[in-house]
C-alpha cells in the first residue's frame, strides 16, 4: 500500500487516531507504549508477526514505508502505566461490573470483543502500580495477567486480532479518573455478599451462638464475653487502654485454651495474634517501631496462651496492658529507645497464676463450668461428631466479612443515666464503669452497619448495644461489687459464704482449701487480696500463748446474696418508642456507598432501632472528579 493510500484506510486512520489520543491526550507523551502484531498460527498458539516497536519509532514517521507496512498490521499495544483494563471473559457479569464503576463515578471505555467478553480500560492521573492494579482488577473477576506493564490488549475500535470483529465501544463514560478515587474505592468496597452479612441485625448471635455451635459446647455467654472484648479491642478508637483485657482463669482440664482459641479463630488473621509461649520483656523489643515503622498494635487481638505468672505480673506485660510501650534500655553502655506503636486487646488464660490487684485493674477475669452436666454435654458433642467423620469448620464468609469492619469513635446518648445504677462503695468502680461503657460502644462498634452517626462522625450506640452489654458484664461480676476474681478468690468467698460466722488464721483455712490452694504463701496472698476488695476483713486475736493471731473473716458490708444486677435498656431509660432523632444525627458509617452530592434514606421497616428509624441510613459523600 502506497503511503498517501494508508490515510485514505478508514480503519488505519482510526487506529492512527486511537493510539494518538492515547500518548498525546491521556500519556501526556510520558509514555512511550509499544505496539506489535499478534495472530494464531495452525496450532492456536499466539505468534507475533512483527518485532516489537514503540509508538515514537512507528507513529511519528508513518511516510517511511517501512514503518506504514508495519503499522498496517498492527493490532495489539501495551498496556498503560496509568491504566487498568478489566478483560472479562464471562458477558454475564458486564452489567454488575459497570453498575459498580458508576457507583464509585469511575470513567470508563467499555468495549466488546466480539467474542466472550469485554474490555474495560479506566486511565488515571497518576501511575497505577501492579499491586494496585491487581486488587482492583480481583474485585471484579478480570484476567490478572493484565496487571503487568509487559502484558498487551487489542486496539481499540479496530479489528480483534483473535476473532476478526471489530473491537467495538459498548459503553462509556469518558474522562481521566483521579488516583484517590481508586485509593477510596478500596477503603470503601464491600462485596455485596459481605455487605449482606454485616447488615443482618443478628449478626453477634449468628457468629457466638450459632457458629461456635460448630467447635464449642456450651458456654453460651462466655463466648459473647471473649467475642465482644476481641471486637471492642478491634474496632473501638474512643476506649479506655485496658478495658477489654480479658483472664480466662479456671482449673486445669476446663478447656479454657481451646475455648479461647476456637472463639478468636474466627477473626480476620491481619487483626490476630497468637502465641503458645512469651517471655516477659517480649514487648520491650517486638514490633519496635525502628524495625517496622508501619507496625502498630492497635486494632490487633493477642492471644498470649496459657500465660505464667512471672509473665502475667512482670512490669513489661503491665505497662503494655494499659499504656503500650516505649522503653528505654541499656546495649553495649549505650541508652537506646525503644517504643512500641499501639496496644492490642489482651486475652488470655491460665490456670495456676494469680495476678497481683494492680493487674486486675487492667483485666477482667473470666471463669467457664466445670460442672457435670457441662462434661457430658461435650462428651455427647464428641461422640456425634466422631460417629458422623464430622470435622467442623466456620464458614468463611464471617471472617471475610469482618475484614471490611473499620475503627471508629463511639458516643453512648444515654450514658448520663447509668451510673447511679453502679455500687460506688469500692474504688475499683473508677475502672469498671468505663469498662462498661466501653462495651457498649463495642457492640455499636461491631454493628456500625446498622448504627446511625452524628455530625462528627461517632457512632451512636443503641439501646441493643447496652442489653448486650449488661449480658456480658453480669457473666464478669461473681459479686455485688463486680470486682474481678479468679477461680482460687472465688472458692475461698464461698467458703466463707457458706460459713458466714467463720473467723479463722491463714494455718486453719489452709486445709479447708485442700486440693485448690497447696501452700501458706498462696493461701496468704489470696487471702489479702480479698480484703483488699472489701469482701473479707482482717482482725487479731489471741492464741493459746496469748500472742497476737491474724484472722480472716467475712466483711460486714458484704452480703452473699446481694448479687448486682443491672436493669434492661427498657428499665434503664423511659423513653417513647419513636423518639426525635436530634439535629446533630447524621449517618451511619456505610464505606459501600456511592459518591454522589446527595444524602438519601432508605426505610427498612424490620429493621427499625431503639432511636425508631431505620438502620439503613446511607451516606453519599461530595463527588470525586
Amino acid at each position: 500500500m502506497e503511503n498517501n493510500q494508508l490515510f485514505e484506510n478508514k480503519e488505519l486512520i482510526e487506529k492512527k487516531k486511537t493510539l494518538e489520543k492515547l500518548f498525546y491526550e491521556i500519556g501526556n507523551q510520558q509514555y512511550d507504549f509499544e505496539l506489535a502484531s499478534l495472530s494464531k498460527n495452525q496450532n492456536g498458539e499466539t505468534v507475533s508477526k512483527t518485532k516489537w516497536l514503540k509508538f515514537s519509532q512507528l507513529v511519528f514517521d508513518l511516510q517511511d514505508k517501512k514503518n506504514s507496512n508495519i503499522f498496517k498490521n498492527i493490532n495489539c499495544r501495551q498496556i498503560l502505566p496509568i491504566e487498568i483494563v478489566i478483560d472479562l471473559e464471562n458477558k454475564e457479569t458486564i452489567g454488575w461490573c459497570l453498575r459498580i464503576l458508576d457507583k464509585y463515578n469511575f470513567y470508563y471505555d467499555c468495549f466488546d470483543t466480539g467474542s466472550r467478553g469485554y474490555h474495560i480500560h479506566l486511565f488515571f492521573n497518576n501511575i497505577i502500580i501492579e499491586e494496585e492494579k491487581e486488587k482492583f482488577i480481583e474485585v471484579f473477576g478480570g484476567d490478572i495477567l493484565k496487571k503487568s506493564k509487559k502484558n498487551v490488549i487489542a486496539i481499540e475500535y479496530i479489528m480483534h486480532w483473535k476473532t476478526g470483529i471489530k473491537k467495538n465501544l459498548f459503553q462509556q463514560k469518558e474522562g481521566i479518573n483521579d488516583h484517590d478515587k481508586l485509593r477510596y474505592f478500596f477503603d470503601n468496597y464491600i462485596p455485596e455478599e459481605n455487605l449482606s452479612i454485616l447488615e443482618n441485625s443478628s449478626l453477634f448471635n449468628l457468629i457466638t451462638e450459632d457458629e461456635f455451635d460448630k467447635k464449642i459446647v456450651g458456654e453460651l455467654e462466655t463466648r459473647k464475653v471473649i467475642f465482644l472484648c476481641a471486637a471492642g479491642g478491634r474496632l473501638v478508637i474512643n476506649s479506655q487502654l485496658a478495658s477489654f483485657n480479658l483472664l480466662v482463669n479456671d482449673d486445669a482440664g476446663t478447656g479454657k485454651d481451646y475455648i479461647v482459641a476456637n472463639t478468636l479463630s474466627i477473626l480476620p488473621k491481619n487483626c490476630y495474634v497468637h502465641k503458645t509461649r512469651i517471655s516477659p520483656t517480649v514487648f520491650t523489643y517486638w514490633h519496635n517501631s525502628e524495625v517496622e515503622p508501619d507496625w502498630t498494635w492497635n486494632g490487633k487481638v493477642f492471644y498470649p496462651e496459657d500465660i505464667s505468672e512471672p509473665v502475667l505480673n512482670s512490669d513489661v506485660f503491665k505497662v503494655m496492658c494499659s499504656n503500650g510501650s516505649s522503653a528505654t534500655i541499656v546495649i553495649k553502655q549505650k541508652a537506646i529507645d525503644i517504643d512500641i506503636e499501639g496496644k492490642p486487646v489482651l486475652i488470655t488464660t491460665t490456670a495456676s497464676a494469680t495476678p497481683n490487684p494492680e493487674l486486675t485493674r487492667r483485666f477482667v477475669i473470666l471463669s467457664l463450668n466445670s460442672s457435670e452436666d457441662q462434661t457430658k454435654a461435650i462428651m455427647k458433642k464428641h461422640a456425634e461428631y466422631k460417629k458422623k467423620g464430622i470435622v467442623p469448620e466456620y464458614n468463611p464468609i464471617y471472617t471475610e466479612s469482618m475484614k471490611y469492619l473499620k475503627r471508629v469513635k463511639v458516643k453512648i446518648p444515654y450514658a448520663d443515666l447509668i451510673d447511679k445504677h453502679f455500687p460506688s462503695k469500692n474504688i475499683i468502680m473508677r475502672t469498671h464503669f468505663p469498662r462498661f461503657l466501653d462495651f457498649i460502644s463495642a457492640s455499636a462498634a461491631f454493628y456500625q452497619f446498622q448504627r446511625i452517626a452524628d455530625n462528627e462522625d461517632f457512632i451512636l450506640a443503641s439501646s441493643e448495644d447496652y442489653d448486650l452489654a449488661r449480658i456480658c458484664f453480669l457473666r464478669l461480676c461473681s459479686n455485688k461489687y463486680m470486682i474481678p476474681l479468679t477461680i482460687n478468690q472465688k472458692k475461698i468467698l464461698e467458703m466463707f459464704e457458706k460459713n458466714p460466722e467463720l473467723k479463722e488464721p491463714v494455718s486453719k483455712l489452709l486445709p479447708k482449701m485442700q486440693g485448690v490452694i497447696k501452700t501458706i504463701v498462696s493461701m496468704q496472698s489470696n487471702l489479702r487480696t480479698l480484703v483488699k476488695y472489701g469482701l473479707l476483713e482482717e482482725g487479731v486475736t489471741k492464741d493459746i500463748w496469748n500472742r497476737d493471731m491474724e484472722v480472716f473473716s467475712l466483711s460486714n458490708s458484704y452480703t452473699p446474696v446481694d448479687n448486682l444486677n443491672l436493669p434492661i435498656y427498657d428499665k434503664l431509660i423511659e423513653i417513647p418508642k419513636v423518639p426525635i432523632i436530634p439535629d446533630s444525627v447524621k449517618l451511619p458509617i456505610i464505606p459501600n456507598t456511592p459518591i454522589a452530592p446527595k444524602a438519601f434514606t432508605i426505610i427498612n421497616e424490620d429493621s427499625l432501632g431503639s432511636f425508631g428509624v431505620s438502620s439503613k441510613i446511607y451516606r453519599e459523600k461530595d463527588k470525586h472528579d
